[in-house]
C-alpha cells in the first residue's frame, strides 16, 4: 500500500507537533515512520489510521522531548542524541589538533613573543572572519527552513565569536595562541555546517 499525500502530510504534521522541526530530521523520520505504516497496513491489512497510531507509539520513545542546558532547547530525543553525537565528534576532531597546535607552537621553535607582536594582525583577521561568518548567518538564517546544519552552525558561531575574541583581548601569550588555534581548526567546522545547511536546501528544492 503505498501512502497518499494527505496521508504523508498527516504525518509530517504529527512529527512537526512532536517537535521535529528541522527538515532533514523530518524527512528522514517520516520516510521511516512511512515505510513500516505501508508495511503494516499491506501486511495486516489495516486501515493508515490504525497503522499510524501502532508506529506512533513505538516511535514514542524517540519522539519525547528532552531539555538540555548545552543546547537551551528542548527537541525530541532521537534529534538530541543525533545532535549531541556530532557536537561531540567536532570537539574531539577539533580538540586534539588545537592542543598538539599549541604545544608545538609553543615548546618547538615558535615563541609566543613573536605571537604578541602580531596582535592588530590576528585582529584584523579575527574581523574579517567574523565578518563572514555574519554573511552565512544571515544568509542562512534568512531562509524559512530550518536544519540541524544550522542550529549547529548558529550555536558555533555564538561560541566561536565569545571565546575567540574572549582570549584575544587577553593580548598575550597562551591567550593569542589559543586564540590562534581556535582561528585554524574551529572556523572550518563552522563553514562547513554552513556549506551542509546550503547543500540541504538545495535537495528540498528539486
Amino acid at each position: 500500500m503505498k501512502l497518499s499525500e494527505q496521508q504523508l502530510e498527516t504525518i509530517d504534521k504529527v512529527l512537526t507537533n512532536q517537535g521535529v522541526t528541522f527538515v532533514d530530521f523530518k524527512i528522514e523520520i517520516t520516510d521511516h515512520i512511512a515505510c513500516e505504516v505501508e508495511e503494516m497496513c499491506t501486511n495486516k491489512n489495516i486501515d493508515f489510521e490504525v497503522a499510524f497510531e501502532t508506529i506512533l507509539k513505538k516511535w514514542s520513545s524517540q519522539l519525547t522531548k528532552r531539555g538540555s542546558l548545552w543546547l537551551s532547547q528542548s527537541y525530541p530525543k532521537i534529534i538530541m542524541e543525533d545532535i549531541g553525537k556530532r557536537m561531540s565528534k567536532e570537539k574531539l576532531i577539533s580538540g586534539i589538533p588545537m592542543v598538539l597546535f599549541i604545544i608545538c607552537f609553543a615548546f618547538f621553535g615558535l615563541r609566543i613573543k613573536w605571537l604578541d607582536g602580531q596582535v592588530d594582525l590576528l585582529k584584523t583577521i579575527y574581523f574579517v572572519l567574523l565578518g563572514v561568518l555574519i554573511i552565512f548567518g544571515v544568509k542562512l538564517n534568512y531562509r524559512s527552513a530550518k536544519t540541524s546544519h544550522r542550529f549547529l552552525f548558529n550555536r558555533s558561531f555564538i561560541y566561536f565569536s565569545m571565546f575567540s575574541f574572549m582570549f584575544l583581548i587577553l593580548n598575550v601569550g597562551l591567550g593569542l595562541l589559543f586564540f590562534l588555534s581556535v582561528l585554524l581548526i574551529r572556523f572550518p567546522f563552522i563553514v562547513r555546517n554552513a556549506i551542509r545547511h546550503e547543500h540541504c536546501i538545495k535537495k528540498l528544492s528539486y
